[in-house]
């Protein structure tokens, strides 16, 4: 079982008493040891068993499933410090001997705080340096296990620890051969080999194949040393002690070379990679029961509103029901990040209070509403209370031209309009890309994919600024959902978003877009 780091805790504070202990017994006559020579054997055997421990914990580390982790480099480091002090220990107790024991007490005690102090120190600076490599992700990495991995993101390259197949197989039922003793056989002159051994799945040969001798082989099972090729069992008689051979084969035919998929070494996935069902299979290949990833980001998500109700609520005149909050968490937890999702109404102090509140729990925000010039649109004046620093004020696009976006206490805080596509939108093109960077994914896949289709139909509208309509892209071609009905595209509309994949961006300046024409396509992040 992988040592915890409470345990290696443990070990620090015991080394940091007891050493100033056990080398302050050697400046202590009259303790009731018999001789002096006790008192130092009982220092030294102390100290040899907490360098014991040390030894002992990392050589658990290096047989461990973090093997390559970032816990892992972090525990080891910790170690090294505490070996440094082990060593510095065994020289004052070397120097305390030399000098027959006759140190004072403050003497040894001094010294022996000094030497066990070393390690603590030499731990903040491991921990300052693992920080500084990579600030996006915790020190203390997450170890999950494969079944909980899928969608998770890699914390630190994960290679292969051997090459697969980890040797040489055979890929179908037959025979296993020398390749020159095959030669001129066929149907007509079949050629007649005793059959020595049976391989199956899981067996390892216990000798190597001697010319002029046949292996009963089994698909998956490993080729016996001498053996160069596989004659699949359709092109023989399917003897068992005995086999005629109908067909010659050319050296390493039909053979999967040790390394064939993946060589020992390679990077299956890097740091980084969000992790599928392909990535996990390969890694269990590889003998990994579990790996690190990066933590999970919380993002509250903060729907504002005096005209909301919640989903279940009875409806009233002048009221909406809240589907900004429910289709912004829902696309969140889709991408793997965990959602406290909450809605207050147009009150800058509950607006304030909610943000505190979330901020507080989350790693970031995320709010629809309240961000335009209206008379309770409160959002910037909420930012400036809160002293957040304003990282974007307005994007230059329709839909979602009055977003914000800012960071508060270190955290990201994206304030989103209140108008369903365009909080769609904004939320695909800013927002997303900024959390999952955050949340350690390469950048190359934070961003949406931009690609050119081919236009299916059109849009009647004339663009003046750059606009975004939502759509369908399949195989080079792209559909506006609402056959060319513009309507169907105001940022207000939602139900057009169903079924939909990507942007199709309209530079400013264009007019109406026909059916054939080709257009930037920006694909949603998956």
């Amino acid at each position: 079982k992988p040592l915890k780091l409470p345990s290696v805790t443990a070990y620090l504070v015991a080394g940091v008493l007891i050493g100033p202990y056990c080398l302050g017994l050697l400046g202590i006559e009259g303790l009731g040891f018999p001789t002096q020579e006790s008192v130092d054997s009982l220092s030294l055997i102390s100290e040899v068993a907490l360098g014991f421990i040390a030894f002992s914990i990392g050589s658990e580390f290096r047989v461990s499933e973090l093997k390559h982790t970032g816990k892992q480099a972090f525990v080891i480091g910790v170690l090294q410090a505490l070996a440094a002090t082990f060593l510095v220990d065994i020289a004052l107790i070397v120097i305390a001997l030399l000098t027959n024991g006759r140190l004072s007490i403050a003497q040894a005690i001094t010294l022996g705080a000094i030497a066990t102090a070393t390690a603590p120190a030499a731990t903040l600076m491991v921990v300052r340096q693992y920080k500084a490599k990579g600030p996006l992700v915790d020190l203390l990495l997450p170890i999950v296990a494969l079944d909980d991995a899928v969608g998770r993101i890699a914390a630190e390259p994960l290679s292969a620890r051997m090459d697969q197949p980890p040797f040489d197989r055979s890929p179908l039922d037959g025979y296993a051969l020398h390749s020159a003793d095959t030669s001129g056989a066929s149907r007509e002159a079949p050629v007649t080999l005793p059959v020595v051994m049976k391989l199956c799945a899981g067996d390892a040969p216990a000798s190597p194949l001697p010319a002029g001798c046949a292996a009963r082989i089994m698909t998956g099972a490993p080729l016996p040393e001498g053996a160069d090729c596989v004659l699949m069992q359709e092109l023989t008689d399917g003897g068992e002690d005995a086999v005629r051979l109908y067909a010659a084969l050319k050296p390493e035919e039909n053979v999967v070379f040790r390394g064939g998929d993946i060589a020992a070494g390679a990077v299956i996935a890097g740091a980084g990679t969000v992790l599928t069902p392909a990535h996990l299979g390969v890694l269990a290949g590889q003998g990994y029961a579990a790996v690190p990833v990066c933590k999970v980001l919380t993002v509250g998500v903060l729907a504002t509103g005096s005209e909301l109700l919640a989903p279940g609520e009875a409806w009233t005149p002048g009221k909406i029901y809240d589907a900004n909050g429910i289709q912004n968490a829902a696309r969140l937890r889709q991408l793997g990040f965990a959602v406290e999702r909450q809605q207050c109404s147009d009150d800058p102090e509950v607006i304030t209070g909610k943000m505190q509140e979330l901020l507080t729990r989350c790693d970031a925000v995320i709010t629809s509403g309240g961000v335009s010039v209206g008379q309770k649109d409160y959002l910037p004046l909420v930012l400036e209370k809160l002293g957040a620093q304003l990282l974007v004020e307005g994007v230059a696009q329709k839909p979602g031209s009055p977003m914000l976006a800012a960071t508060l206490n270190g955290k990201l805080v994206f304030c989103l309009s209140g108008n369903p596509f365009a909080a769609t939108a904004t939320l695909e093109q800013y927002a997303i890309p900024a959390l999952l960077r955050a949340a350690g994914r390469r950048e190359e896949s934070c961003i949406p994919a931009r690609t050119v289709c081919t236009l299916t139909n059109g849009f009647s509208k004339p663009s003046k600024g750059n606009r975004y309509l939502r759509a369908t892209a399949c195989g080079g071609k792209v559909t506006l959902p609402g056959a060319g009905n513009a309507e169907v595209h105001s940022s207000g509309a939602l139900s057009a978003m169903m079924g939909c994949n990507c942007l199709v961006e309209i530079p400013a300046g264009s007019g109406p877009v026909e059916p054939g024409m080709e257009v930037e396509v920006l694909c949603f992040v998956q």
